[in-house]
């Protein structure tokens, strides 16, 4: 019974608001949780929204670094056929970008 209470509580702050994170949830209903006779902390919270699925999934954040269709040549691989004998023969090396703001001087 009271797991049907807490899961509305959380749809209705879900519905406005999808990302919302688990603990900021029980900071917001934590009162309501307390009219209604149900006494939960926050580990007892997350370990309720982790048994029913509840949580929110962590999104992959990644960037893009490379643009392979640019303009500029490309040179040539130099090492291609060449055999590696010893140790230091050949060296290969590679630039990184670091996307700036506009107005950021460099």
């Amino acid at each position: 019974m009271e797991a049907t209470n807490i899961k509305k509580l959380i749809d209705l702050i879900r519905k406005k608001m999808p990302r919302y994170g688990i603990e900021k949830l029980h900071l917001d209903i934590n009162g309501d949780l307390q009219k209604q006779g149900i006494k939960m902390g926050r580990d007892k919270f997350l370990k309720f929204a982790r048994q029913h699925p509840l949580l929110v999934p962590k999104t992959k954040r990644y960037f893009i670094t490379t643009e392979s269709n640019h303009m500029f040549n490309r040179p040539p691989n130099r090492i291609k056929n060449l055999e590696i004998t010893q140790a230091e023969q050949a060296y290969v090396s590679d630039i990184a970008y670091i996307k700036l703001d506009e107005n950021t001087p460099i």
